[in-house]
């Protein structure tokens, strides 16, 4: 009934259904942001090949696909003529407001000990790979250092059991839901994503807002967040030799990194410069 000048489509299953009802209906512009890939889950591999097969014929169908970062291009393996209509437009966000340091902790009546505080925001899924940062940790006993997670989800149930099973209680804490999470990253130590697949995600542009040295998953778009980013430390999950990088890094003096490092890097991030290339996908 409304004939739009343009249909923007953000998710994978609105996505395929969105284009076709808008080709039908003759819209002149059908853009879709590709946010991930859902066959990089983990699930079967028939499961995988529909996706992979639902997603092309929505790429195919809209006018303009915004992909949030070129290694989501590259992963679709997309025949070339494709490209023509793809842009790369990453995620961008306005700048933060942070609570005072320490303030997660004060507000919790929490005593921070003194050791080096870890932070992980996400969702409590499998994708996010904390199962594995838990075993990686459990190897690392001997050092001062504690891991906060602040999500919720479906895995909460094995993550608390496998806490249990590694001994970890005491050093690794699942807070649960926590508004404004990236709002309290300053109250912790070393910033951590440990994903076994991201598109590109926010919170780690949330986390080049600060100071904080990261450590994160060299997957989907995140190496194109911190590619010049020298408080970066980008890991391979998968990889057992990972507990040892966890040891270096929490064997030596944790330092804030230098503002000015990042200055670019948010910019190249932030919501105006997002803004500014949708509109021009846009026509506008």
């Amino acid at each position: 009934k409304e004939r739009p000048d343009v249909i923007h489509l953000n998710s994978s299953k609105i996505g395929f259904v969105g284009a076709l009802a808008g080709r039908l209906a003759g819209v002149k512009k059908i853009v879709f942001t590709a946010h991930g890939w859902a066959f990089n889950e983990e699930r079967p591999y028939y499961q995988k090949v529909i996706f992979r097969g639902i997603y092309l014929a929505t790429v195919i169908m809209s006018h303009v696909t915004i992909f949030v970062s070129e290694n989501t291009r590259t992963q679709l393996h997309a025949p070339s003529f494709l490209k023509s209509k793809s842009v790369i437009v990453h995620n961008g966000i306005p700048p933060l407001i942070f609570a005072q340091p320490h303030a997660f902790f004060t507000e919790r009546n929490i005593t921070k000990k003194e050791r080096i505080a870890l932070v992980s925001i996400g969702e409590l899924h499998t994708v996010k790979g904390f199962d594995l940062v838990l075993n990686y940790l459990a190897q690392l006993k001997d050092l001062s250092w504690e891991c906060h997670v602040l999500g919720e989800g479906q895995e909460r149930k094995n993550l608390e059991k496998q806490i249990i099973e590694l001994g970890l209680e005491g050093r690794v804490f699942l807070h649960g839901h926590t508004p404004n999470a990236a709002s309290y990253l300053t109250s912790f130590d070393i910033f951590l994503l440990p994903s076994r697949s991201e598109a590109l995600a926010y919170v780690a542009i949330e986390a080049i807002q600060t100071t904080l040295p990261v450590v994160v998953s060299n997957v989907g778009g995140l190496p194109e967040i911190f590619v010049n980013d020298k408080g970066a430390t980008l890991i391979n999950i998968r990889d057992s030799k990972t507990a040892e990088v966890f040891r270096d890094i929490l064997s030596h003096d944790v330092q804030k990194i230098d503002d000015s490092v990042r200055t670019a890097i948010r910019e190249e991030f932030s919501l105006h410069h997002m803004f500014e290339k949708t509109k021009t996908v846009y026509g506008l």
